[in-house]
């Protein structure tokens, strides 16, 4: 059994890739554009969306294709698709208020990765499963319809696993939007080698990324637009949303009002417990600590625990919240 909002692409190119998302996913991104166009303010997001497309032409000018790629499979303007995936940075260029998004847990030796995506409550329909493949490269991830991909949990043929928490910094600035960054990320063989082009580029903002190797070895990434800091942690390791490398607690911006520290304090005292597949999905359900500060709170839009040990991914999805987990092999 899969989930009715599972879908498989195969592509060549990039540009390909985004021409069959385009006609996937057409309807859902047109309905998008036609309530965010209802906005005055719209005209304005575009054009301010503009200045961040040069740096990242410039140097992943692949990914460019794939919004281009995207916009004629779904008959709709390229800078529309561009400004609409851009919303965080354009919202963070205005110091607007978004949701703290996501908890992740990487506990049995590095084996066992537990991930909820949270976002807005009334937003379940944007999420699904996507395995995506370009190539010689497979990624299967829990993806934002209307989007690049790679921000949010993924895994990859390589055996890398992606999962990303937002941050909130007070530096931001023109440049690579970083939900480039974690789709890099999401598709590298080599987080070394990633992480030094982040760091090496002008970014606009930035992102937690958690990223697991196939022999547990863990990447803990922390960004935000000027700053960037990498430690290779031990399991059990959590992070929620907000920096916990001291390079970046100097530009740190959240307040707790959407539960952070509370999250990162609840799934600390339990890692240590999250051994067993079970554990794990018993952990991302759980509602212990109320609506707005639980593990799974009223803005979780799914979960994934990724067992490396069996190469399976579990997954939740709000969407579909009646059927409960459903298993999907790992098969590369």
């Amino acid at each position: 059994m899969t989930h009715t909002n599972y879908f498989e692409i195969q592509a060549q190119t990039t540009f390909e890739l985004g021409r069959r998302k385009g006609e996937l996913f057409g309807d859902f991104l047109r309905a998008s554009l036609d309530e965010e166009k209802g906005d005055r303010y719209w005209a304005d997001r575009v054009r301010r969306s503009m200045k961040y497309l040069e740096p990242t032409t410039k140097l992943f000018p692949q990914l460019v294709d794939e919004y281009r790629g995207y916009a004629q499979g779904a008959g709709v303007k390229f800078e529309d698709v561009w400004t609409l995936d851009l919303d965080e940075e354009l919202d963070e260029e205005l110091d607007e208020e978004q949701p703290d998004k996501c908890t992740t847990v990487v506990s049995h030796n590095g084996f066992l990765i537990s991930h909820n995506e949270d976002w807005s409550a009334d937003s379940e329909d944007v999420m699904c499963l996507l395995r995506r493949t370009v190539g010689e490269l497979t990624v299967f991830e829990l993806f934002y319809k209307n989007g690049l991909g790679g921000n949010s949990a993924s895994v990859n043929s390589h055996g890398i696993s992606q999962t990303i928490n937002s941050v909130v910094h007070t530096d931001h600035q023109v440049g690579v939007p970083k939900k480039v960054f974690a789709r890099l990320i999401s598709d590298t063989d080599s987080p070394d080698t990633t992480y030094k082009t982040l760091a090496g580029t002008r970014r606009a903002s930035g992102y937690h990324h958690t990223v697991v190797d196939s022999t547990g070895k863990i990447w803990s990434i922390e960004c935000s637009a000027a700053r960037q800091s990498l430690t290779n942690p031990q399991a059990p390791f959590v992070h929620t949303n907000h920096y916990l490398t001291k390079p970046l607690m100097a530009v740190e911006a959240n307040d707790n009002r959407w539960g952070t520290h509370h999250r990162h304090a609840f799934a600390t005292a339990h890692a240590e417990e999250l051994n067993t597949l079970d554990a794990a999905r018993n952990f991302l359900r759980d509602t212990s600590q109320g609506p707005e500060q639980s593990i799974c709170n009223k803005r979780t839009l799914a979960s994934m625990v990724l067992d490396i040990d069996h190469m399976e991914a579990h997954v939740w999805l709000r969407c579909e919240r009646d059927k409960g987990w459903i298993s999907y092999r790992l098969k590369f």
